[in-house]
């Protein structure tokens, strides 16, 4: 199984039997030190934490994974890009994840940078996948002008509350990418909810990576002159 695999399966799982083993542990520290994030510019810290460093924990989880950044311009979606590739690791060592959003803690990172977002994790209990019929998402028509393989894959990643923020359009060269501004009801959440929209875009460029992989091309993103739409934020653009 590969990150390809787990992106046409996952689901989240928020129940847990017992938690990874030292050697599984070990390896996402390894993983996630290795990670390269989508702007070199931000400074990020992740953390590993116990239970008894988390507010507000309702799934039973006893392992989590911390995301700290800089407060900088594109700090959410590159945490969402970074945490996203931890993800599918996990999934495919067996580990089941669930982002959860409304986690808090006062662990403080070393650099004093600011908590974005948390992972918990563990052994699933119950099925860990799911099956492809299973998803629950946007038609690519509503998220995209064009028909396309790759971006019908892409849709499947993850998003809170499931509202899937993205947004494609095409031109003669390229793909520009957006985040749809969320509407009633999610736009009474304000900030919050945009907050996670980001999150949520970073998540989806990480997936749309893995797909391009998969198809034997390289994702280049870059950030261009795009048309400004109404109601939509740019965020990126990537080869065809």
């Amino acid at each position: 199984m590969d990150f390809y695999d787990v992106i046409t399966k996952r689901k989240s799982v928020r129940k847990y039997s017992g938690r990874p083993s030292d050697g599984q542990m070990s390896a996402l520290k390894d993983f996630i030190g290795g990670i390269k994030p989508l702007y070199g510019n931000i400074g990020v810290k992740m953390i590993l934490a116990g239970a008894d460093k988390v507010k507000g924990k309702g799934n039973g989880a006893e392992d989590y994974l911390l995301f700290y950044s800089e407060d900088k311009p594109n700090a959410r979606v590159n945490c969402g890009y970074i945490l996203q590739k931890a993800e599918m690791f996990l999934q495919v060592n067996g580990i089941g994840v669930c982002w959860y959003g409304m986690g808090k803690t006062e662990l403080p990172a070393e650099c004093g940078y600011k908590f974005i977002i948390m992972l918990a994790f563990g052994v699933p209990e119950g099925e860990q996948f799911r099956e492809l019929k299973d998803f629950k998402r946007k038609a690519l028509k509503d998220t995209a002008d064009f028909e396309s393989e790759i971006f019908d894959i892409a849709r499947l990643a993850p998003s809170a509350i499931n509202i899937q923020p993205w947004r494609v359009f095409q031109d003669e060269n390229r793909y520009h990418i957006y985040r749809a501004e969320p509407g009633f009801p999610h736009a009474i959440l304000g900030k919050l909810i945009v907050g996670m929209n980001q999150v949520d875009m970073g998540i989806y460029l990480s997936v749309l990576e893995e797909v391009y992989a998969h198809f034997g091309k390289t994702a280049v993103f870059t950030a261009e002159t795009a048309p400004a739409r109404k109601g939509l934020e740019y965020i990126i653009s990537v080869n065809k």
